[in-house]
């Protein structure tokens, strides 16, 4: 039977394995260094999805005939990218403590450098609501950790990313036919490219702490003098 990590029983015993293994993990990270970070291959990417707060279980499993996996299980990682991070399916290992041992090696080599980042204050939660006009937009706190990741490096400052986000929900707003007033129902008939343009600019606002979006009111007509 292939093994499924969506199923309940094995959630709460991937959380329960996180939970039975941090204690592992605290010790071996004083040997963390940067070549033990290098040996993972992740990319720079999908690491900047990533948090702490996002590790929601280490699965410890058996295949149905060569050996053992560990997967790391994230949530709230961006749309497009992987939520697990494990052994090549290829390559099992032989023993249950060496599946154990491997997820280990994975948590040391990730926790260094994602306690060390800059986070997007949200906490533990895997989705955070914005509120467009009058829809609620929920984004991926990961792609959100994912552009104060990008926008903190030398080349960029949070400031740019205020004034894009500001800019092009102003734009957004102004394009749609619906008069300020964009609900829920008017999201889910959009097209999944225009749906995806206002996440992204929703996404950019959170990470700048930009929570809602209102289009502002015009200004009245001015009275005629007589």
């Amino acid at each position: 039977m292939t093994y499924k990590h969506s199923n309940l029983r094995n959630r709460i015993q991937a959380k329960a394995n996180l939970k039975r293994l941090m204690p592992w993990v605290e010790m071996n990270m004083k040997e963390f260094d940067d070549q033990t970070w290098q040996a993972t291959g992740i990319s720079e990417e999908f690491f900047a999805h990533m948090s702490e707060e996002r590790f929601s279980g280490i699965h410890i499993y058996p295949d149905q005939v060569r050996g053992w996996h560990a997967d790391l299980v994230f949530e709230g990682i961006g749309q497009g990218y992987a939520d697990k991070l494990g052994n090549p399916e290829d390559r099992p290992l032989d023993t249950k403590e060496n599946a154990e041992r491997h997820a280990i090696w994975m948590m040391v080599s990730l926790l260094p450098h994602l306690r060390a980042r800059t986070k997007s204050g949200y906490g533990d939660a895997a989705y955070v609501d914005f509120k467009f006009e009058n829809a609620t937009v929920k984004i991926p706190a990961g792609a959100i950790d994912y552009l104060i990741y990008q926008y903190t490096k030398p080349d960029h400052t949070l400031a740019d990313l205020e004034s894009y986000a500001r800019t092009r929900l102003a734009d957004i707003s102004d394009a749609l036919p619906f008069d300020g007033a964009t609900t829920n129902r008017h999201l889910r008939r959009m097209r999944e490219d225009h749906r995806g343009e206002i996440e992204n600019a929703c996404a950019a606002a959170l990470a700048v702490g930009i929570t809602e979006w209102q289009p502002e009111e015009p200004s009245p007509p001015m009275a005629l003098g007589h």
